[in-house]
């Protein structure tokens, strides 16, 4: 690197500046740019003439370059400058010596070193140049934090006449075999072609066609007539295309959009369609959670659809606001069965809405409005609660029509228990309030109500997925009270199994980090059924625990892993729907056995053993 010459005031002057060798790596090291590239980087100027007239003439290489390991054409860029107006030529060519880029451009500017007020563009005829054959993108520093990964060729041709206040622009462009990966949703587009014309003050996307797992198709027109406020006319449409594939979800969708408008007021309007796929969004503050007592009232939800305090002046200083982009979006959204909602390890309950039903998205972005109306439907799935699993009955989300409004929750889910002398019943898992903030709580689905002290006892007794039957009762364990307390050899064991339940609490944060390393969807520690008669034996309490880890393979499969401490038996199960109509449960679970009555003794030994057990079920909805 090194400079000599001398610039005077008034007089002659002559300066040269060149840079030799210039490794790109030192220069982003430079700028604290944290990039994979590197090249060597040549530069230099000659000026001559004087401040008010100067004459420069320079030159600019870029040798054996790379970029994130591919190889970027070596460049060469020439500059004259005299009597204002510079000239500029530039190529790129390949490994192979091709060349990929050729442009020229001749511009009336006033580059002088003193006396210049104003802009530095003149008047005169403006001539530019650019054609571009089979660039490829991936060698491009193109990436960014929003896109990663682009790639594809590029073919150009385009042309530049008029003058720095009415240019007049032609040409066309085409992209071939591109792809881009979207960082923040994980979207990989791939396959797309796309041309492109320039013609007079008018942009034309002639067809862009790509594939994210669907096709997508999108045409459209800009108008540059007034340069400050560009006119957009873009349709753009998508079947069974993957908006997102990541840890926080994976979502198919069809979608409709039409964008009409100045880019500072831009009006989209359309439709989508969710096909099916999770969310694994913001998970709420467990700090907030409320358990309430059976019978609260304050289960109820209220709908206050008011604008908060202070909206009309928030709206006011956003609109103060310029944006030269701003998106005024109007939405709908119908989301089919087989959508669900993820927080792992606790839940994985389905959202859908009904025959006719749709969800309605506003978006402004010039008063940061962001509201939805309408609601979801709660449909299938599973909820944890006090370590044990709960089916969803019931239930519904709602949206308020107001930026940051938080959803209501209504939710009624279920878990059968099998009491001897009262039969089957179900426990019911409430769940109200606000999104952010729910309320919890547990009550009887029987016609006498449980206290909710005598109920926390039923969440004792486990239940396994692939037997009709119950171990942990019988005719000969004794029956409840009226109360509900569970009494005689079936409270004893309840009373044991606390601890299996206590386990699973203290173990749950252990879960939530083990979903996380080991990619699991769901960890739980819950008490196992164990028969009544070993009340006293070995196998309760902790002992009595059951391990359970398993994934969502797909939306409709779920594979999982069982264990007890006191069976060195494994087990495994998988469930498996078919659309909404039929489910397939199979699985070997471990399991304790009796032996012969003769070889009984007073510690009620036992055989350890797993058990096969399959289910077809047909789901009905009322």
């Amino acid at each position: 690197l090194y400079a000599n010459g001398v610039v005077p005031r008034d007089g002659g002057a002559r300066l040269d500046v060149v840079a030799e060798e210039v490794r790109v790596s030192t220069v982003l090291r430079a700028l604290q740019r944290d990039m994979d590239a590197d090249g060597r980087i040549g530069v230099s100027a000659h000026l001559t003439g004087t401040r008010a007239a100067p004459i420069i003439a320079g030159r600019a290489t870029l040798r054996s370059a790379d970029y994130r390991g591919n190889r970027v054409p070596d460049a060469d860029v020439d500059l004259d400058y005299a009597l204002q107006r510079l000239a500029l030529n530039a190529t790129a060519h390949d490994s192979t010596g091709r060349r990929v880029v050729a442009a020229t451009a001749l511009l009336p500017l006033d580059l002088s070193l003193a006396g210049v007020t104003g802009s530095r563009k003149l008047a005169g005829a403006l001539i530019a140049d650019v054609r571009i054959d089979t660039l490829a993108l991936a060698a491009l520093p193109l990436d960014s934090r929003s896109f990663e990964d682009i790639r594809g060729l590029l073919i150009a041709d385009a042309h530049v006449r008029g003058t720095w206040t009415k240019p007049l622009y032609t040409g066309n462009a085409g992209l071939r075999n591109g792809a881009v990966l979207v960082a923040s949703t994980g979207m990989r587009v791939d396959s797309a072609l796309a041309d492109v014309r320039l013609t007079g003050d008018s942009l034309f996307l002639d067809s862009l066609v790509a594939h994210a797992r669907g096709a997508l198709r999108a045409s459209g027109s800009v108008s540059l007539t007034d340069a400050a406020h560009p006119f957009v006319n873009l349709s753009a449409s998508g079947q069974n295309v993957r908006v997102m594939d990541a840890a926080r979800g994976l979502l198919d969708v069809n979608a409709d959009v039409v964008a009409t408008g100045p880019l500072d007021a831009l009006r989209v309007t359309g439709h989508g369609e969710m096909l099916g796929g999770f969310l694994a969004l913001k998970q709420f503050r467990k700090d907030l959670l409320r358990v309430k007592s059976p019978g609260e009232l304050s289960f109820f939800a209220v709908f206050d659809t008011s604008a908060p305090p202070g909206n009309a002046a928030r709206v006011a200083r956003e609109f103060a606001k310029h944006r030269r982009i701003a998106i005024i979006a109007d939405l709908s959204l119908v989301v089919d069965r087989g959508n669900y909602f993820r927080n792992r390890p606790d839940a994985n309950t389905e959202f859908f809405t009904g025959d006719g039903e749709m969800v309605r998205a506003h978006i402004d972005q010039r008063s940061s409005d962001q509201w939805a109306v309408g609601f979801v439907r709660i449909g299938d799935g599973v909820a944890f609660f006090r370590t044990l699993a709960f089916v969803p009955a019931r239930g519904a989300l709602t949206f308020g029509p107001h930026t940051d409004a938080v959803g209501i929750v209504q939710q009624v889910g279920q878990r059968q228990v099998w009491e001897p002398g009262r039969g089957i019943f179900p426990v019911q898992f409430l769940t109200g309030g606000t999104s952010k903030a729910p309320a919890v709580g547990l009550e009887s689905g029987t016609l006498f109500p449980i206290r909710g002290r005598e109920l926390n006892s039923y969440l004792t007794l486990g239940r396994q997925s692939t037997s009709l039957l119950q171990q942990s009762g019988s005719s000969l364990s004794g029956s409840e009270a009226w109360s509900g307390q569970l009494t005689g050899a079936s409270g004893a064991l309840a009373h044991r199994q606390q601890g299996a339940t206590a386990l699973g609490v203290v173990l749950h944060d252990v879960g939530t980090g083990a979903t996380k390393e080991y990619g699991l969807d769901a960890f739980s520690v819950s008490p196992a059924d164990v028969p009544t008669e070993l009340v006293f034996g070995k196998t309760g309490g902790v002992r009595g625990a059951l391990i359970e880890a398993g994934r969502y393979v797909t939306t409709d499969r779920y594979v999982a892993g069982q264990l007890r401490f006191t069976s060195g038996i494994p087990g495994i199960r998988m469930a498996q729907k078919f659309g909404t109509i039929y489910r397939l449960d199979i699985g070997i679970e471990p399991r304790f056995l009796f032996r012969a009555p003769e070889e009984l003794g007073i510690t009620h030994p036992t055989v350890r053993s797993g058990a096969f057990g399959a289910f077809l079920t047909r789901l009905w909805d009322f």
